[in-house]
Order: structure tokens, then sequence, then C-alpha cells
């Protein structure tokens, strides 16, 4: 039992944390009386949330072993988390009379009588957090700490400790300090320098590791409350007390105000790295009730972590992505970004910091058991007199603080209660109609305030189709063409608009219009055929004969070879008729996410790849924004078509770290002849094997050029996907892969080839995983659960220098070892 328990330890801290509670509670039933056991036990079930398990586990530990001052700790936290905080100070109370120098035990009693308001006690026994190493190691050390006795012209030192948001909350005591006659420095990290440097009561703001002027006295922010003696009544809380960027803030005010609406700045994810983070943070999604409030407008100012959730997001956000911050530095455009805006909504982040300190309104989404600052029981703050703070009534229930926010909301904008939703009877097959055109909206739209009716009208039909449409692989598949003739005639109706701009009217203008009645006839028939197949008790009429399809073309207008629709790594042209990557795009969004998923875990920022076989460049877009502007990517294409969406990609989605090639990678120098391939037939525009018989096919000729001769300075991964040609790909890069060591990753779906492709591989010293991922992702881009590509998976190796690891357990990577 006891190797058990260790082993459990050791998982958890690892994060594996299921399967640390099964080696827990394996050690608990080999021997129930083993204290230790119940204590991580305890642990792990706080750590998952599990909080009325985790005081039972605890409890257990404490009767067990009464003495133990560690166990009597655990329990209180875990108290803590329930809000039982008299509860929570009698154990902590046992625990540092136990023992006496428990730097942990009297932290955590700082941190339960700060909560409760109890600040005269707080503040001293918080000075225990220096001798705990979660709070890292006390700042500074070379000039005596001030007491707090008359500056008279010193200069102190302040240190910022701990997070961001603790940093912006305690440099308002800057101001008291100039009061007693200071000069005020402030030691910070880089990032937090810029916005802290727009306190007007600081001096100077020292970012780490620069010179420092001279100073007389320092102190840690977070020791200045204890100094100044503050308690509720008397907390420093004038704001603004950070200003913005003037120029900024004009530079801001341009570019939103052609926003229109009540505009909310919206935050939801913090450091992922602090330990309560999973309490804090919000799922994006959450924050849906906000914007089907009428007249509401969100606007993104998360940064980092939280921000690949916005092209999921099920209702529209403007996301103002790389423009906030990444230029003037970290908090410098949001605060002025903050200034244009009517209001801020955010979880517990720094985002609430700076809003209140700049003075801005800010509603602050709180969980059941908050972060000490926050206090219990009330809905304002004393540290920032323009927040509002809504908290969760039960742990974990963001929706009762959600429907809240709304109804504040509502409240504030003064709006009315939506009207009944008209109730009409119609078939089925127009109700398909019309989800797959809001759906189609949904995605091309731009406009946020049209957007919230599509969201809303859409949620109201799809909630109607789930309870009166049963599904079936025939009906999802009469479903998917509908949408596709729809999305034609969308396709359709802008190029006749573009066509009445310019005053075109010839016969291209002609097949147009012949191709939307065209349309419009198997947009019947489909909607028909889903009557007929669902039994619709109501059947729409048409009172027009079909379309002559005799006619000059057959009746076939020339349909369009390319499309560009937004996907989950960026805007990507490609061919509709493709039926696989084509495909994948137009009905997902994204092509073998999975791969994609793989890549992530491989690459760093600034690695050097070369892309293989790149096709239209779906996976070297997805690469590019890995790899970052610091790293380069060379993309080897040698179909004409695929190559020019390729390099259309690339500039569309301003990659100016990838270079396009049009050339075949092979074992030596030389041509080889590549088909042209009809843009209007339906087949796999990237299955086109080269170096077969080509004598009686139109062809281009393109360079063939083998890895060695391109002698790249530094090569970090190489991914090759070229039909069959993967071991001449290999043979011309034998002295790259000895001198650069990258990892591949080679596809082999070719059970005849694949011996002597693995057994090659081998002799380079390589150690090979199959790869399998699935083509069809259930939580793919554009939520569309109809899966045509059936159990079509793709057949790849990945292959890691010998003696190299994998950056995750196997099993977590999806990757099997090839034994030889």
């Amino acid at each position: 039992p006891e190797t058990l328990n260790n082993l459990g330890v050791a998982l958890q801290l690892q994060g594996r944390l299921a399967e640390a509670e099964q080696q827990f509670l394996r050690a608990r039933l080999l021997k129930p009386n083993l204290a230790e056991t119940h204590n991580n036990l305890g642990s792990l079930l706080s750590e998952l949330g599990k909080i009325d398990e985790a005081l039972a586990a605890y409890h257990e530990a404490a009767r067990l072993k009464p003495h133990d001052p560690e166990v009597h700790y655990n329990l209180a936290v875990a108290l803590s988390k329930c809000c039982r905080l008299d509860d929570a100070l009698a154990c902590l109370h046992r625990a540092v009379e136990l023992q006496p120098d428990y730097a942990l035990a009297h932290a955590q009693r700082a941190i339960v009588w700060l909560l409760r308001g109890d600040l005269e006690q707080g503040w001293p026994e918080y000075e225990w957090r220096w001798r705990c190493s979660e709070f890292g190691s006390r700042p500074g050390g070379r000039r005596p700490t001030w007491d707090g006795t008359p500056l008279a012209g010193r200069t102190i030192l302040l240190h910022a400790e701990q997070g961001h948001g603790d940093a912006i909350q305690f440099v308002r005591y800057a101001f008291l300090i100039k009061e007693r006659g200071g000069k005020v420095l402030v030691g910070c990290s880089k990032s937090l320098a810029p916005i802290l440097a727009r306190c007007h009561a600081v001096d100077q703001c020292v970012a780490h590791g620069s010179t420092l002027p001279n100073y007389d006295l320092e102190c840690p922010l977070l020791c200045l409350p204890r100094i100044f003696g503050t308690t509720l009544d008397t907390i420093p809380n004038r704001v603004p007390y950070l200003a913005p960027d003037p120029d900024l803030v004009q530079r801001w005010r341009g570019e939103l105000q052609g926003i229109t609406g009540f505009k909310i700045g919206i935050a939801w994810q913090g450091n992922p790295q602090y330990k309560g983070d999973r309490q804090r943070s919000i799922p994006l999604a959450r924050f849906a009730p906000l914007a089907d409030v009428d007249g509401v407008c969100l606007i993104s100012l998360q940064k980092g972590t939280g921000t690949e959730q916005l092209p999921h997001a099920p209702f529209p956000v403007i996301d103002l992505g790389s423009r906030l911050d990444d230029t003037a530095g970290p908090f410098m455009d949001t605060a002025a970004v903050m200034m244009s805006l009517d209001l801020v909504i955010t979880s517990d982040t720094a985002i609430a910091h700076l809003a209140g300190a700049l003075g801005v309104p800010v509603w602050l989404a709180l969980p059941f058991a908050p972060d000490w600052r926050w206090l219990l029981g009330r809905d304002d703050s004393p540290w920032y007199p323009t927040m509002r703070l809504f908290r969760q009534p039960t742990p974990g229930d963001w929706d009762a603080v959600f429907q809240r926010l709304a109804g504040q909301l509502r409240q504030r904008l003064g709006s009315r209660p939506a009207a009944p939703l008209v109730t009409v009877e119609t078939s089925i097959g127009e109700l398909l109609d019309k989800i797959t055109i809001l759906e189609i909206k949904q995605q091309r739209i731009p406009d946020p305030a049209k957007l919230r009716n599509v969201h809303r009208e859409l949620a109201s039909l799809q909630r109607t189709r789930d309870r009166v449409v049963p599904r079936s692989a025939r009906v999802d598949g009469l479903i998917a063409e509908l949408k596709e003739v729809n999305e034609r005639l969308w396709d359709v109706e802008n190029d006749l608009r573009a066509c009445e701009r310019l005053d075109h009217f010839g016969p291209g203008f002609v097949d147009l219009a012949r191709s939307v009645y065209q349309l419009n006839d198997r947009r019947y028939a489909l909607k028909r055929r889903l009557n007929d197949c669902l039994g619709s008790q109501v059947v729409e009429e048409k009172s027009y004969a079909d379309a002559d399809h005799a006619g000059r073309d057959g009746g076939q207008a020339r349909l369009n070879s390319y499309r560009v629709r937004p996907c989950r790594h960026g805007f990507l042209i490609y061919q509709p008729r493709d039926i696989y990557i084509g495909r994948a795009l137009d009905l997902y969004g994204e092509y073998s996410e999975a791969e994609v998923a793989l890549f992530r875990q491989l690459l760093n920022q600034g690695d050097v790849v070369l892309d293989v076989g790149a096709n239209i460049g779906a996976h070297t877009v997805a690469l590019a924004r890995m790899t970052g502007p610091a790293g380069r990517i060379h993309a080897f294409e040698p179909q004409l078509t695929a190559f020019h969406c390729l390099c259309a990609n690339v500039v569309l989605n301003q990659l100016d770290h990838v270079r396009c090639q049009l050339a075949a990678v092979g074992s030596g120098p030389g041509t080889i002849a590549v088909p042209h391939l009809d843009p209007q037939a339906e087949l796999n525009f990237g299955g086109l094997e080269l170096g077969t018989d080509r004598s009686n096919a139109v062809c281009d000729h393109v360079p063939l050029c083998p890895i060695d001769n391109l002698r790249p300075p530094r090569c970090d991964f190489i991914k090759i996907d070229v039909e069959g040609m993967e071991m001449h790909v290999l043979q011309g890069a034998q002295q790259t892969l000895r001198r650069c060591r990258p990892i591949l990753y080679v596809e082999d779906d070719r059970p005849d080839r694949s011996p002597a492709l693995r057994a090659f591989l081998r002799s380079l010293d390589y150690e090979l995983y199959l790869h399998h991922p699935p083509l069809f992702n259930p939580e793919n881009f554009r939520r569309n659960p109809n899966n045509v590509f059936g159990n079509i998976v793709s057949a790849n190796l990945l292959c890691l220098p010998a003696r190299s690891r994998l950056p995750a357990p196997a099993d977590q990577l999806g990757v099997r070892r090839v034994v030889p």
C-alpha cells in the first residue's frame, strides 16, 4: 500500500489525476488505516473539485493521525473552498498549535482572516508567506526594509510580487508613500513596467534585469497594507490611479467608433499556471446569455491562453487579435481600449484589476470560494468603487452567474422583454432549408449586430429540428446536399452583384442568372425528398416548370472551381470538388485535425519545417502558426492548381515566413511530368501519384529537387505526403537527416511498400510510431455532426531520432510504437 500511495503522489505531480486516484483507492483498500493515503486522496479530490469527498478523506486522516499538523492544514484548505471559514480557522489554529513554525498554516490563516474582512489580524500573519515556497523568495535585501517611518525625500524601491493583478492592485499605495515624502521606484517584470509606469505616483519603473538607480529603502508591495494599518474602512480606493496612454486612447477610439451598440469588453481565462485557475477561469461559451441581450456588442480583451476558444464561440465576439498589446506592451492597448467601452465583464484576472484601477465600470464573475481580496457576502468591492461582484451561488454554477449578469444588463439597457416567437406550420424540408441558410449566414456575415439575430433564430429553429426530425444517414446526406446548394446560390448571388457593380451584362452574367433557377430547381427537389423521407404533413409546391436542361450549355452553368472560407487556422481557398481535402474544408473547416494536434506537441516557436507535398496548404498554414514568424516553412508542391492555392493561402494569411516552391522532391535532380487535373471533376486532387506513365496526358514538367541539394542549415521537422514517393524523398535527404536529425512525419498507406520504407527509416537510426488519425473530427470547426468520411483514417509514421523521447505519453498523443 505504501508503494501504491507513493505512485499516486508521483502521478498527481505529473497531472495524471485519474490514474493517481485509482492508486490511492487501491492503497486505501489494502490498508484502510494508513493516514497518508487518506491525506493524499483528499488532496487529489480537492484538486478535482470533489470537495465533499475530499473533506471525508481528510476527516479520516485526522482521525487516524490527530497530531499531524499537515492533516489539519489540508482539511482547513478544503473547508475554505466550501467557505466554512470558522471550521477552517479551528483547523489552522490546531495545526499551528501542533507546529508553531508551520509557515503554510500561518499563511492560510492569514488568507482566511483577510477573506473574512479581518484585515487587522490578516496583514501581520500574511508575512509568513515568505517562508512558503508557493509565494517565492522575498525580493530585495540590498537595502533596509521600510517600516513606515517618514521618508523625508528618501527613495524607496517597491517590489512587485505574485501575479500581474496583485501588482496593479497594490501599486495604489505609491500615493500614500508620496504623502510621506518619498520618491517611488517600482521593480517589476518587463511585461508590467509599461502599465505600472502609468501610475502618477510612481517616479520610475525598473524592469527586472535593468540597472537600478540609487535608492535608500525597499519594500514588497503586499507588505504596504500592513505598514499603513489598512482596514476595510481605510482602504485607499480613489480611482483612477492608473492612466492610459492618451495617444493610444485616441487611436483606439478611432478604430472602435464604427462599432455600434453597447460595447462590452470581456475576458475569461487567467494564467493556467496558477493553481486556482480551474475554479476562477470560465469557458467563453458561458458568456452566451450576454450576447442574447439586445443592443450588446462583445469585444474580446483576452490575450494568450483562452483565445483558442474564440473561433468556436457560439455567438459573435469581435477579436482585436494581435493588434492588442503586441506593440505598445502588455496592458497598454487594453487600457486604451477600455476607455472606449461601456462596460467590462471578466473572470478574476488582471483585466479586472486594470479596469478597476482605471475607474472603468467592471462586473466581475467570481467562483463560490473567491480569492481573499473579494471578501464574502457583498456585491461591491472596497478596493474598486466602479466594480460589481457576481458570485456563484453554489460551487461551479456559472449558469446562475451569467443569467444574473444578463438580467442586470437588460435592466441597465432598458431592454424590453422579447416578444413571443411566432409559430407557423411549415414543411420539414422548409425548416431544414432555413436552418442551412442560417448556418451559412453564421459563417459568412461579419457584422456582430446581424450575427446576434442569426444566432438567435438559428438556435430556435435547431431546437425545433431536434424535437421533430429523426436523424439518419440518409437524412443527414440530403441536408448536406441542401446546404451545398444554398452555399452555391450564395456565391452565385455575390457574383451577380459584382457583375452589376461593374456593368458586366455579357454571357457570363446570363450564365450566372440561369444557374440561379437551375440551383433552385435542385433545392426544391431536395426539400421534396426530405419531406417524402420524413413524412411531412405540409408540403410546399412551386408554380413554375423545371428549368429546360436542353439549353445552350446543357443547362449546366459552370461551377465555381474555388471557394474561400474561414477555417480553423485561417481563411483558406480550396477546390470544393476535391473529395478529401476540399470536401473536409467545405464541410468541417479543417482537414485531418488530429494530425495538426500531434504537430502542435512536436513543434516549437522558431522551428524550421519542410512540408513536402503541401497540396493547397491546409496543414502548411497550421504549421506556420505553430513556428511563428521566427520560424521558417519550406512548402513543396508540384501540381500547378494546388500550388496556386498554396501560394494564395500563404498570402491570404500573411505568412511571410513561408516559402513555396513549385517542385517535386525526390532522390535526385531533374524534372518530372505532372498532369493537369480537371477542376470541375470530383476526384482526390491530393492523391496524384507521380512517376507513372503520362504519355497520353497533358502535363507540366516541373523541377525535381532532392532535399540534400537545398543544404538547409537547420531542419527540425519534415512532413512527407507524396503519394508513394516517400522512399525517393528520404533517399535524397540522407545527408540532411544525419546532420540535422529532424523529426519526420511520413505517409505510410501503401502496404506493398511499407516494409521497405520502415526498414529504410530504421537504417537512418529512427524509432517509428504509428499514427492513424480519423479524417472526421466530431469537434470540428463548423460543428458539423455529419460524418461523410466514415471510418477513413490517415496512415502515417511518426519518426523520432533514436534515443529521443516523446513529448507526452504515447496514448495521449494517439501513437503506437512500431516494434521491429
